[in-house]
């Protein structure tokens, strides 16, 4: 959620304190509205595009299954600055992929190990990626589903219960939901590309 802090304090010093807080934008009064709402329109508009560019590399990075290899994982990454957003990403993709078997994650659970609130995490996950929570989880276990069956290696039961689902009808019915298919056509379409 884009912050814009509105105040009298004109000072270098407050301005630089204020982005030092995390803030999006800094206006000292007088203002002009105009501005202010074209500012917000631009802060929206940055936040939309945010949100499909970290939604389209996590997604391919969650499909990213390749192996590397020994001097890849030798090599120290490069060094980065991340910004918060980023990062937050980061750690929830990370208790994803340790919580991805568990079938009684909650929100609260998940935002739990995250350190967060149950609304402050929801309010972050949906201002960057533009999903619920509860839509986040199922969205990567189904991709992972799909990494499963095109593994080769298990059924459909068994990739269901892998990815947190107790039901294997209720998978099938959330994977026909995001994918268009259930789990059987999309094993068969992939087959048929083959």
């Amino acid at each position: 959620i884009p912050i814009i802090l509105l105040s009298a304090k004109s000072s270098l010093d407050d301005r630089i304190s204020g982005l030092e807080q995390g803030i999006d934008d800094y206006i000292t009064k007088p203002f002009s509205a105009t501005y202010l709402k074209i500012r917000i329109k631009s802060l929206l508009h940055q936040r939309k595009e945010l949100q499909e560019i970290y939604w389209k590399a996590w997604s391919e990075k969650l499909n990213n299954t390749q192996e590397t290899t020994l001097e890849e994982k030798l090599t120290p990454s490069q060094p980065q600055i991340i910004s918060y957003d980023e990062q937050f990403m980061q750690q929830v993709m990370q208790v994803m992929e340790e919580q991805m078997e568990n079938s009684e994650l909650t929100v609260d659970e998940f935002a739990q190990l995250l350190n967060l609130g149950r609304s402050v995490f929801y309010q972050k996950l949906k201002s960057i990626i533009g999903l619920s929570p509860v839509d986040f989880i199922r969205e990567i276990r189904i991709k992972r589903a799909v990494q499963l069956i095109d593994s080769g290696e298990y059924n459909f039961s068994q990739v269901a219960y892998m990815t947190g689902f107790n039901d294997p009808k209720y998978f099938g019915k959330c994977f026909k939901r995001q994918m268009g298919m259930t789990p059987s056509e999309y094993k068969e379409n992939k087959r048929d590309d083959s």
